[in-house]
């Protein structure tokens, strides 16, 4: 699947009856294709993050020195990374995710055993890996807003996904710290 559609809108076209309104329906059918995967990535890039940084899958795997962290950051980045080139996801997004991956292993590599897995915690770099493919859905979003594409059209793919996630990202509340004032 490509994302990369060059979106040509003849804005001039007066009946659907042309061959520039059926390319320019063509065009809009699969940018919203696009972004019906891209919601659907999201939806999942969020929960594998906030089940391996909020609920500690990661920090868990990561109480085995070295090969912990290793292996939670093939796992993670391997993932991540595969969801991303499904979307045809960008360099620079690609390579971002690359680095909370490393960034992630270096932190539970270098830290002393046994506060690694709070380090871990508190580095929470697929959840910052999700970021780039919120990032990815909102793009697409302002992208089918140009062409003009309905609003309530676009929300009936995105709301749905987001939706569920709102939800897991509630539920996850619940396993943060809370700071008490002193």
């Amino acid at each position: 699947m490509s994302l990369n559609h060059n979106i040509e809108v003849n804005s001039d076209a007066e009946s659907t009856d042309t061959p520039e309104a059926t390319s320019e329906q063509i065009v809009v059918e699969n940018l919203l294709k696009d972004l019906e995967a891209a919601a659907s990535a999201e939806q999942r890039v969020t929960l594998f993050a906030t089940y391996t940084d909020t609920f500690g899958l990661d920090a868990l795997i990561s109480f085995l020195p070295i090969a912990g962290d290793g292996a939670s950051s093939v796992i993670s980045a391997t993932y991540l990374l595969f969801e991303a080139e499904r979307l045809d996801m960008s360099f620079w997004g690609k390579f971002k995710i690359m680095m909370h991956q490393l960034i992630d292993f270096g932190i539970g590599s270098l830290v002393p055993p046994g506060v690694d897995g709070v380090a871990d915690y508190a580095y929470q770099a697929n959840k910052f890996s999700a970021n780039e493919f919120e990032a990815l859905t909102d793009s697409l979003v302002e992208k089918a807003r140009e062409t003009g594409v309905s609003e309530n059209r676009i929300q009936a793919i995105v709301s749905s996904k987001r939706t569920l996630n709102r939800h897991v990202r509630s539920a996850s509340e619940v396993f943060k710290p809370t700071r008490e004032a002193a």
